[in-house]
């Protein structure tokens, strides 16, 4: 069965950090009650723990592509430091929560080796924050 498009970003993403993609799910979103909002969507399982202190810390979905990839390119920090993140750790904040002063582009700057390419519906069409 062919690789659909949606699932060669999220694995090339997961892949471009030097881990692989142990299983991938899709369910279409739904609402899963009061208190607990909408439910569904991408559900990835890493080959390994991204987080620490957190069991299994090997799991990370998203209700999109979009977000997913938003997910990933916060959750799993690349194996290298790069110019856009000198110390080599996660920025303060997920891309995926619209709060005032969140970042309103993908993480790395255009260039970086470690750019992934998604945009979040919340950001606003140009790339000024202010």
């Amino acid at each position: 069965m062919p690789e659909t498009r949606a699932r060669r970003r999220i694995r090339q993403a997961v892949e471009s950090r030097g881990y692989s993609v142990e299983s991938l799910d899709w369910e279409t979103p739904y609402y899963a009650g009061e208190g607990m909002g909408m439910a569904g969507g991408w559900e990835l399982v890493l080959d390994r723990p991204c987080f620490e202190n957190t069991h299994p810390g090997d799991d990370l979905g998203g209700l999109s592509v979009d977000e997913l990839l938003g997910i990933i390119d916060w959750s799993i920090v690349p194996p290298e430091p790069c110019a856009c993140y000198p110390d080599g750790r996660r920025p303060r904040r997920l891309p995926t929560h619209p709060l005032v002063g969140d970042p309103s582009e993908p993480l790395h700057a255009e260039g970086c080796k470690w750019r992934l390419d998604y945009r979040l519906p919340w950001w606003s069409q140009s790339s000024d924050p202010s």
